[in-house]
């Protein structure tokens, strides 16, 4: 079992519960860790994304993403494999309103 680190939980700027009640906290460079709901450390997943601002889960558990380093939202599926993304420039973070308006791209 893999212990997480400080270096691990670098700058974590969001966080959300998805399905089975795993609990998702993105951090700022090492992408999106994933914790059971009694917080047991389960994988790692889009480590090449940075900078995240925001995540969210859509009724369908696809885990969406704002990463403003690269300028794109992610979607995932929930066995982590990227669904669709789009790409614009992005000046600031638009947070959850975002991903409420979006949540059918």
């Amino acid at each position: 079992m893999k212990t997480v680190t400080h270096s691990d939980m670098d700058h974590p700027t969001s966080i959300t519960i998805g399905k089975n009640r795993n609990i998702y906290v993105g951090t700022q460079s090492n992408g999106i860790l994933v914790f059971s709901s009694d917080w047991v450390y389960l994988r790692t997943f889009s480590s090449e994304s940075k900078n995240l601002q925001a995540l969210s889960i859509d009724k369908g558990f696809n885990i969406l993403v704002a990463d403003c380093e690269n300028h794109l939202i992610r979607r995932f599926s929930p066995s982590d494999e990227i669904v669709r993304q789009f790409r614009r420039r992005l000046a600031e973070p638009l947070g959850f309103f975002f991903f409420f308006f979006f949540s059918s791209f």
